[in-house]
C-alpha cells in the first residue's frame, strides 16, 4: 500500500511539475508574442498616419482606437491589438507640428505588452518644392511664355488670350489647355499644405512694424536697404533672417533692395516687387496672403545709383564678397520659393528678358504678361528649410522608444 502511494505521489508531482513548466513555456511564448504584436502595431500605425494627411482631425488625443482581432496576422489565438495617439497639450489638431506620443498594445492569451514612442516630423519636403509652378486655379498666359525645368501643376485651366506657350517636363492641368505646350500632359490632384504657410512663417519670424517702413510714393516700402539675419534697419534682428509684416490693409513695395532671408506679409492689399532686387535665401523668400505683382524688374542693383551699400561686412554677397563702398553692381536674383494664397502677376522686365526665378512659384492664380523662367533649386529637397517641412510625415524620435510587459 505504502509503495503504491509513493509511486502515485511521485507521478502526481511529476505531472504537476510538467504542467507548471508547460504553463511557464506557454506564458513566455505568449509574452514574447504580445511584445512582437505591439511592436508590429506601432510600425503599422506609424505607416498609416503617414498615409493619412487628415489624421489629426479624425483622431482624438488619448482615445484608444478600437481593438483589432490580430489572430490572422499574429498567428496566435485570442490575440488583439489597439493604439492611441496623445498630444501633450491634449489637442491633436491645434498645431500640425506638435510632437505626439504613440502607444500600441498587444494582447496574446493572458499576456499583455505595450510599446510607446514620441513621434516627430520626419523633415520631409512639401510637395510644392518638387514642382516649378503650382497654381490652384488658373494659369493665364497673356502673349507670354512660361518655362520650367520641373513639373508645372495647374488645378484649373491653362489659358492664353492670344499667343503663349508652356515649356516644361510635365504639365499637370486639370482643366482646358489652350496654350501651346511642349510637355508631357497629365492630370493630377494638387495637394495643398495641411497648415497655413503664412501663419507658420509668422510663427518662425520677428515682426517688423509696418510703421517702421518709410513711405515712398505714398506706399510703405523696403527700398535701398539690406535686410538679413545681421541687418534689419526696421527693428530687432532674427538669427535666421525670418521677418514678418502686418500691413494693416495697405500696400507694401519691395524695390531696389537686397534681402537675404524670408519675409512673410499678411493683411496687405497688394505686394509689389519692382526695380532691381537681389533676394536670396535657403527657403521661401516671400510668403503672403496678398496678391503679388512682379513688375518692371530691372537686371542690375546699382549701388551708386541708389546711394547704398548692398554688400556690407555683416551680409556679404553670396557669403564672401563684401566692402564698405557704394560702387558695386549686383545682378537681380530671386532665389527661393515665392508663395501667395492669392494671385501672382508678372509683367515684362525692363530689358525684355524673361524674369528668372530659382526655386518654386505657388499661387491661387498666375497671370503672365511677360515671360517667366523657373529654374531648379534642388538643394531645398536635400536640406529642407524649417518653414517648408511637411508635418504629415512622421518618424520615431530617437531615444523615446520603450516597452512594457505585464500579465
Amino acid at each position: 500500500m505504502f509503495t503504491t502511494l509513493l509511486v502515485a505521489g511521485t507521478i502526481a508531482t511529476a505531472v504537476s511539475l510538467s504542467t507548471t513548466r508547460l504553463r511557464m513555456i506557454t506564458g513566455e511564448a505568449e509574452r514574447m508574442a504580445a511584445l512582437r504584436l505591439a511592436e508590429s502595431e506601432i510600425q503599422r500605425t506609424l505607416q498609416s498616419l503617414n498615409n493619412d494627411s487628415r489624421w489629426r482631425e479624425t483622431l482624438v488625443s488619448g482615445q484608444v482606437n478600437g481593438w483589432l482581432n490580430a489572430e490572422s496576422f499574429c498567428g496566435h489565438a485570442h490575440s488583439t491589438t489597439a493604439f492611441l495617439v496623445r498630444d501633450p497639450d491634449g489637442d491633436l489638431s491645434d498645431n500640425a507640428f506638435d510632437e505626439v506620443d504613440l502607444i500600441a498594445q498587444g494582447n496574446v492569451g493572458r499576456a499583455k505588452s505595450a510599446v510607446g514612442a514620441r513621434l516627430t516630423n520626419a523633415g520631409s519636403p512639401l510637395g510644392l518644392l518638387k514642382r516649378g509652378i503650382t497654381v490652384r486655379q488658373d494659369l493665364r498666359l497673356h502673349a507670354a511664355n512660361l518655362s520650367s525645368q520641373h513639373p508645372v501643376e495647374i488645378g484649373g485651366h491653362c489659358l492664353t488670350s492670344s499667343q503663349g506657350r508652356i515649356v516644361t517636363t510635365t504639365l499637370h492641368c486639370d482643366g482646358f489647355v489652350t496654350a501651346e505646350r511642349f510637355a508631357d500632359l497629365e492630370a493630377d490632384e494638387i495637394r495643398s499644405p495641411t497648415f497655413n504657410l503664412v501663419d507658420r512663417h509668422i510663427e518662425l519670424g520677428t515682426e517688423i512694424l509696418i510703421g517702421q517702413l518709410p513711405l515712398r510714393d505714398g506706399i510703405r516700402s523696403i527700398y535701398g536697404v539690406v535686410l538679413s539675419a545681421n541687418e534689419n534697419p526696421f527693428g530687432d534682428l532674427n538669427k535666421d533672417g525670418h521677418y514678418w509684416i502686418d500691413a494693416g490693409g495697405g500696400s507694401v513695395t519691395i524695390a531696389s533692395a537686397r534681402i537675404a532671408g524670408t519675409l512673410a506679409i499678411t493683411n496687405a492689399s497688394r505686394v509689389t516687387i519692382s526695380d532691381a532686387v537681389c533676394w536670396e535665401t535657403h527657403g521661401a523668400i516671400l510668403v503672403t496672403d496678398a496678391p503679388v505683382f512682379l513688375t518692371a524688374i530691372a537686371p542690375m542693383l546699382d549701388e551708386f545709383a541708389i546711394g547704398a551699400n548692398f554688400n556690407p561686412p555683416s551680409t556679404p554677397y553670396r557669403g564672401f564678397d563684401f566692402n564698405t563702398t557704394t560702387f558695386d553692381r549686383i545682378p537681380t536674383s530671386l532665389r527661393g520659393v515665392i508663395y501667395s494664397s492669392r494671385s501672382i502677376t508678372v509683367t515684362e522686365t525692363t530689358d525684355g528678358q524673361p524674369l528668372r526665378i530659382t526655386g518654386s512659384v505657388v499661387a491661387e492664380n498666375l497671370d503672365l504678361w511677360g515671360d517667366l523662367s523657373v529654374e531648379p533649386f534642388d538643394e531645398l529637397l536635400d536640406d529642407v528649410p524649417i518653414g517648408l517641412i511637411d508635418p504629415t510625415h512622421l518618424r520615431i524620435k530617437p531615444g523615446t522608444f520603450y516597452r512594457t510587459e505585464t500579465f
